[in-house]
């Protein structure tokens, strides 16, 4: 049977009782892909599961943001208790507060979403250091659509030598490859048939890439036609690498492309991992 537990004083209680803990951060309104990870997290029975619901305020720049962020608590309880999630941790709202003391995360910080989304990162890795040092959890499980945000948890980890491990769990996505997120609850149908295109020029330009046929200067074209379709606006589209999200060079690296674009008010974030690949000239080349 699931348990809810509300407060530190419960945490406290909870880990005298020695458990190995496999902890799902979410900020609610679970999807199908908010599942997976948890079912994943369940997989090993020497270990309870515990997943997290909370809002986290500080990793939103806007405050319009933070409010429209789409929430149902007593649904997401009725999904993790069908999963017989050991225990679900619901923080009070002061858990975080703006004068908390935050971590400053350096260059992956200042790449990608974190151009035009100042202090977000900074804000993910202090909800994320707190509740890693509460809950001390054997593995931390994450979705590989936040990449970045992935890279980020990781150097916490690294740097403040936290004794968790990271797993990694694949993208869910809808049949039109469109990344589940609790963001596309605030699209229309319309737009959500438009946000599919995202997956489909990703994919265009993988295939290219592993062709040998991709020229760098397409990748203007891709904005260009996905501005053309109708979203607002594309704040970016750029193949990095993965180890460390500085960009592509002559030399041959794991790289993903990264994508950030918005519809209606609504920021969507997509990534396809390419393989080892590198730039011969103008060229993507594997």
């Amino acid at each position: 049977m699931s348990k809810i537990l509300r407060s530190k004083k419960e945490i406290d209680q909870l880990l005298k009782r020695k458990y190995k803990l496999h902890f799902v951060p979410t900020m609610g309104f679970l999807h199908e892909g908010h599942l997976k990870i948890v079912n994943e997290a369940k997989r090993n029975t020497e270990s309870k599961t515990l997943v997290s619901i909370f809002i986290n305020p500080i990793q939103f720049s806007e405050i319009l943001d933070f409010d429209l962020y789409p929430k149902d608590l007593k649904n997401d309880i009725s999904k993790l208790k069908l999963l017989k999630t050991d225990f679900i941790f619901i923080p009070q709202k002061n858990f975080i507060s703006n004068s908390i003391s935050k971590i400053k995360i350096g260059k992956l910080s200042k790449m990608l979403c974190g151009v035009d989304r100042k202090e977000h990162f900074d804000g993910v890795a202090t909800v994320i250091m707190k509740f890693l040092t509460l809950l001390r959890p054997e593995y931390i499980y994450l979705g590989e659509k936040d990449f970045q945000q992935i890279l980020v948890i990781r150097q916490l980890i690294k740097d403040f030598s936290i004794n968790t491990n990271v797993r990694v769990i694949p993208t869910v996505r809808e049949k039109g490859g469109l990344a589940l997120s609790s963001r596309n609850k605030r699209l229309s149908k319309q737009q959500k048939s438009l946000a599919q295109k995202i997956y489909h020029e990703l994919n265009g330009v993988k295939s290219k890439i592993n062709k040998k046929k991709f020229h760098l200067s397409e990748l203007i074209k891709v904005k260009e036609r996905l501005l053309k379709h109708g979203f607002k606006q594309i704040n970016y589209l750029e193949i990095r690498k993965e180890k460390d999200l500085t960009l592509i060079d002559k030399n041959y690296d794991s790289c993903r492309i990264f994508i950030s674009a918005n519809i209606g008010g609504v920021r969507l974030i997509d990534n396809l991992r390419l393989g080892k690949t590198r730039i011969i000239g103008k060229f993507v080349s594997k």
